[in-house]
């Protein structure tokens, strides 16, 4: 796994946006490093939209057949991100 297109931010929650490049070759572009209160996680690739009351939304580009899952490949990054320096 790698990291790509590293880009700081500092707005709200939001640390970084990187393209991940999983072992199989698949990139998912655009996935954030997220932090609050000392506790870190990963956003997924997402689509925003507007709803009908025109307030707005996000729809998830990236989904997992279980939260075990998903939760393993979270860490896997947060790791890693760790291990380079890069928070």
């Amino acid at each position: 796994m790698k990291i790509l297109k590293w880009t700081p931010r500092s707005s709200n929650t939001l640390r970084a946006h990187f393209d991940l490049q999983l072992d199989s070759g698949i990139i998912l572009g655009n996935c954030g490093l997220q932090e609050k209160e000392g506790s870190r996680w990963i956003s997924w690739p997402s689509q925003k939209y507007e709803k009908r009351d025109g307030t707005i939304a996000y729809a998830p580009i990236v989904s997992f057949a279980s939260r075990t899952i998903g939760n393993a490949l979270r860490d896997a990054v947060l790791d890693l991100i760790e291990s380079e320096g890069r928070a």
